[in-house]
């Protein structure tokens, strides 16, 4: 795709996997990673990563039973996983590591690579990923956080999350 455009590539898709996902942010090859059904397997996928529980992450497995098949039949999306999740939730108490990012931080001596977050919510959904995005990554490197806006662009990273109609961005996003 590359070869064809100099705009941001998202990738969609069976991301799942935070190594696999990395690597493609690192690469270039994308700019972006769309997770809609992972996030809906694990919320709490970039919680865990952060506090280092990369192995708890549930996968999604793209059986698309209550994601896609709850959204046809007009029950809402929701995941295979959320029963489990219930019941893990009232017995389980999750334990806080040093994040991934901090180990970074302490790396690079005291670098933190800069972030904008950008975002456009008709239904307050994707403000709510928005936020518990920023809520995760460290605050110093955030350069931008809000509605699309070519401020955003001076990031080292982007992250970009919008709500679609049939299937593509609305407006904003696509023009941003």
């Amino acid at each position: 795709m590359r070869q064809y455009t100099d705009l941001p590539i998202c990738g969609v898709g069976g991301l799942n996997d935070p190594d696999l996902v990395e690597q493609q942010l690192a690469s270039g090859r994308i700019q972006c990673a769309a997770m809609s059904r992972q996030l809906l397997a694990d919320p709490d996928w970039v919680n865990k990563l952060k506090n280092g529980q990369a192995e708890q992450i549930h996968r999604c497995l793209r059986c698309n039973k209550k994601c896609l098949g709850g959204l046809t039949a007009h029950q809402g999306t929701r995941c295979v996983y959320d029963a489990l999740r219930e019941k893990k939730q009232k017995t389980h108490k999750p334990t806080r590591k040093k994040s991934r990012y901090t180990q970074q931080k302490d790396i690079h001596k005291g670098e933190v690579m800069s972030y904008a977050i950008v975002y456009s919510s008709k239904t307050g959904n994707t403000k709510i990923l928005a936020d518990t995005l920023h809520d995760c990554l460290p605050q110093e490197g955030c350069d931008y956080f809000g509605i699309p806006d070519p401020a955003a662009m001076e990031a080292d990273t982007l992250y970009v999350g919008f709500w679609t109609d049939k299937g593509k961005a609305d407006e904003s996003t696509s023009d941003f």
